[in-house]
């Protein structure tokens, strides 16, 4: 089972439990890569998936095959150095790299900053190719700061 997989179990499930139709899902960041798999779990659900400065994966690619390699090398490291090879350790460093630079906005996400299972990050999402075929979807740009980590894959 891929680490992603409960994570798109909950959004599906959700989904079913709470009978919604017609929904417009919000994807930011690594949720990005779970649009393939949720869409072909719960098309009939969904009315659009809007990328919100998220990362895109192909079936069959990881988050860090679309993240630039010096990214993907690093979490590599600090994964092994200091996560005991399956976690990557939350750090004040996020915060610059995603663009968060107003001290407001630091201090509410600063606090809520969790490890995270490095297999979300190397093991590859799997859904058919036509999963988003017919779905209406949309690319919002991270502007200011631009983020040169979702430069490789936001065309849809």
């Amino acid at each position: 089972m891929s680490a992603s997989a409960p994570h798109v179990q909950d959004v599906t499930e959700l989904l079913a439990f709470e009978n919604l139709y017609d929904i417009h899902l919000v994807l930011h960041s690594y949720g990005g890569i779970l649009a393939g798999p949720i869409a072909a779990a719960a098309r009939d659900r969904l009315a659009s998936v809007i990328y919100l400065g998220a990362f895109i994966t192909r079936s069959g690619e990881c988050l860090l095959d679309v993240e630039p390699p010096t990214t993907a090398q690093r979490y590599r490291e600090q994964a092994a150095r200091d996560g005991d090879g399956w976690r990557l350790p939350a750090s004040d460093a996020f915060l610059a790299q995603w663009g968060i630079t107003d001290p407001e906005a630091q201090a509410c996400v600063r606090p809520r900053l969790t490890d995270f299972p490095f297999r979300c990050q190397t093991d590859a999402t799997e859904f058919p190719q036509n999963a988003h075929d017919g779905l209406r979807q949309a690319y919002v740009r991270h502007t200011d700061p631009p983020l040169a980590s979702l430069e490789l894959r936001e065309s849809i």
